[in-house]
């Protein structure tokens, strides 16, 4: 895969779904991984309409590195935690494996403790 293709796909899915709503049909149209479709699936349940901003990107071939801010209100169940209506942020290191023009596969590394601090300080 062409890096200037990988480049593409990964920054057209992020502006496509950043601060929108997050279905199946849409994220079928970027993203080939179901378990992927089911993560994001789940923090749009959580988080509806959550916004990634894209601090760095890099590819190289098929894989893409990029660095997030990821931006939402708690608004539904977060790993047992029930909606807040806090707005939080977390950073987020993403790598996107490309394939036929799709995501294929994701790692994803968050700053998951501090998100889960947002939403429980008193």
């Amino acid at each position: 895969m062409p890096t200037e293709v990988s480049r593409a796909v990964v920054s057209g899915f992020l502006e496509a779904v950043s601060g929108e709503t997050k279905t199946r049909e849409i994220l079928s149209t970027w993203v080939s991984s179901d378990g992927l479709i089911d993560h994001i699936l789940d923090l749009e349940s959580a988080f509806p309409g959550y916004e990634m901003d894209i601090l760095d990107l890099v590819a190289e071939d098929d894989l893409v590195a990029v660095r997030l801010l990821f931006r939402g209100r708690h608004r539904g169940d977060f790993h047992g935690i029930d909606a807040t209506e806090r707005d939080v942020e977390m950073s987020v290191a993403a790598f996107y494996r490309i394939s036929e023009g799709k995501i294929a596969d994701a790692a994803v590394q968050a700053d998951g403790a501090s998100l889960v601090e947002q939403l429980t300080e008193d």
